[in-house]
């Protein structure tokens, strides 16, 4: 009888040879063992079918899938179709798992029933320069963040089969580089989601891959996916708010003080409406609202004391907010343009 792997890492790859085997060798070396490794070689026409070929016949738990150039999204639902795991892993041809990544998000859950995804914190690298991007572990909290961005790394997630084969939850094709939030979106339909607070992930970032050469079209796909749920919310935004959103998400958070209280405005509406409608757990959508406030008022500290009152006067500045250091931070910020 043969071995069904508790773990399928799906893996696709176009044109990777410059990055791919510091990639495998990332798997290869887990801690955690009891896994099947499937690559998708998308229709590479460099040496990365060499490269695969050569893995595979050194470890037997590569098993390596030839295609014509599909996509990423065409990838992983093929990579899915043929995984019969427990779990499946999303791993990018670029990046690097560190090697506790599977072990820690296995372990995290089979102890959490009620998690059907769940990802890690990451360090964002390019050349010598590094970055830890965060991202929330309470559930409520990834939930809520949704309407305004991705709430998990797309290339770090593992989550359960069932959510591909019981729930239908499929990668969208045709929305380039946004098809993790899409995916992300629909699981959150049918299960909770959550990030490990530990980086177990290296994102590679470089000029060749998908997010830098189609940047402008994945930009307008995730407007797209974030209007619908505005939509799903309750809510029939003007192309003012619309805009005004799209700001906040994208951290153009600048303006001056009449932009500001329009900020504000938006906030509190998507507040109202949810409260009204109740599509969000009340509490954790308040606290995203409100850190979105607090991060447009600091950026907007040149301001001076203005946005300082602004701020603590809103009725979105809610506790639990920023921590109290963080509201001093503020307010010595603000006196100091104030007096500049």
């Amino acid at each position: 009888m043969s071995h069904t792997p508790k773990v399928n890492v799906v893996m696709p790859a176009f044109n990777a040879e410059k990055y791919i085997a510091e990639a495998i060798a990332s798997i290869l070396s887990q801690t955690f063992t009891d896994f099947e490794f499937i690559i998708i070689n998308d229709g590479s026409t460099d040496g990365t079918a060499e490269i695969l070929k050569s893995f595979a016949r050194r470890d037997s738990r590569i098993q390596i899938h030839h295609q014509q150039n599909s996509g990423v999204a065409e990838s992983m639902n093929f990579g899915c179709q043929v995984a019969t795991g427990k779990y499946v892993a999303r791993m990018d041809a670029d990046d690097i798992s560190l090697p506790a990544r599977l072990a820690k998000q296995v372990a995290y859950l089979d102890q959490h029933h009620e998690i059907g995804l769940c990802g890690t914190w990451i360090c964002s690298f390019r050349d010598s320069k590094e970055s830890l991007v965060r991202y929330p572990q309470e559930p409520d909290i990834a939930l809520c963040t949704l309407p305004f961005k991705m709430s998990i790394a797309g290339p770090s997630l593992m989550f359960r089969r069932r959510l591909w084969s019981e729930d239908s939850v499929r990668y969208r094709v045709g929305v380039g580089a946004t098809d993790d939030y899409l995916f992300l979106v629909e699981c959150a339909k049918h299960s909770h989601v959550s990030s490990i607070p530990e980086v177990l992930y290296r994102y590679r970032c470089h000029s060749m891959q998908v997010t830098d050469r189609e940047r402008d079209r994945q930009h307008r796909f995730a407007r797209q996916i974030r209007l619908q749920q505005l939509e799903d919310l309750g809510l029939e935004p003007s192309e003012d708010e619309i805009n005004l959103h799209e700001s906040i998400c994208t951290w153009q958070l600048e303006g001056d003080q009449d932009w500001v209280k329009k900020v504000e405005a938006w906030l509190v509406k998507l507040k109202s409406i949810n409260l009204k409608n109740r599509k969000y757990p009340s509490s954790a959508f308040a606290r995203v609202v409100g850190d979105y406030w607090f991060a447009v008022c600091t950026r907007n500290a040149r301001l001076g004391l203005w946005a300082y009152k602004t701020f603590v006067a809103s009725p979105i500045a809610i506790d639990p907010g920023p921590r109290t250091d963080e509201k001093l931070k503020l307010l010595a910020k603000c006196v100091a343009y104030n007096f500049s």
